[in-house]
């Protein structure tokens, strides 16, 4: 299948997906695409050094704005947009794929791996740290939406990575990590139907639960609730 033509080269890459939207379709909700830019930059997540989602060169389309971002020596390759009809997709490289010294730092740690053949052997690694944060920014994201009126019935918040066969879930390099942690299939793909009012008040909640869903799928059964809610703590309070 030809890939859509986007101003910047995420589908290129393994990446991120994401889609947040009401349940139930209900037309073009916001009457002027300046509600929409205003409200993706009112709800706009800023808990580590880069904004989720980013917010450059705002374009207003025919029925969506959208903004890109490309800085190939940072690994950011990012586009997203918010429809009229309360429909925000988002679209992310994986930054432990592209963004080179990270990817073969990762990679080098997995030499450390019991019976491990050397980082040849994985095509790709999934940062344990990156990807909570990841999580923690999207559906508070989600939530900050709804905190300004966008959403007020059930939304569905959808989370799929796309090409990560062969991934391994590695940790930084001061943390014991012996075991491999393996993906296999081409995709991740989770959704979670919300209630605003919930969300809003449980968004590490589901957050982690999204996180644990994904570590499932790599094999690992048994992360500590304690020490990652304890890492959700570090981030919000900005001690990373």
């Amino acid at each position: 299948m030809e890939k859509p033509s986007l101003p910047v080269p995420v589908l290129n890459y393994p990446h991120w997906r994401v889609n947040i939207r009401p349940t139930e379709y209900r037309g073009e909700i916001l009457s002027k695409l300046g509600e929409c830019e205003a409200a993706v930059r009112k709800a706009s997540v800023r808990l580590r050094g880069w904004d989720f989602p980013h917010i450059k060169e705002v374009r207003r389309e025919n029925s969506f704005v959208s903004s890109a971002v490309s800085v190939q020596s940072l690994g950011i390759h990012e586009y997203w947009r918010f429809y009229q009809s309360t429909q925000f997709v988002h679209l992310q490289a994986i930054r432990e794929f592209t963004k080179q010294d990270w990817k073969q730092k990762l990679l080098a740690m997995t030499g450390n791996f019991a019976g491990s053949s050397g980082p040849d052997k994985y095509p790709g690694c999934l940062s344990i740290l990156n990807v909570l944060y990841t999580f923690v920014e999207i559906f508070e994201f989600a939530a900050r939406l709804a905190e300004v009126g966008v959403y007020s019935s059930e939304i569905l918040v959808r989370v799929q990575i796309r090409g990560i066969d062969g991934f391994v879930l590695m940790t930084e390099a001061n943390r014991c990590w012996p075991n491999a942690y393996v993906f296999r299939g081409d995709e991740f793909d989770r959704s979670r139907s919300i209630v605003p009012a919930e969300l809003i008040g449980a968004v590490d909640d589901h957050a982690l639960k999204m996180t644990f869903q994904l570590f499932d799928r790599f094999g690992w059964d048994n992360p500590s609730v304690e020490v990652f809610r304890k890492e959700m703590q570090n981030l919000r309070e900005q001690r990373l």
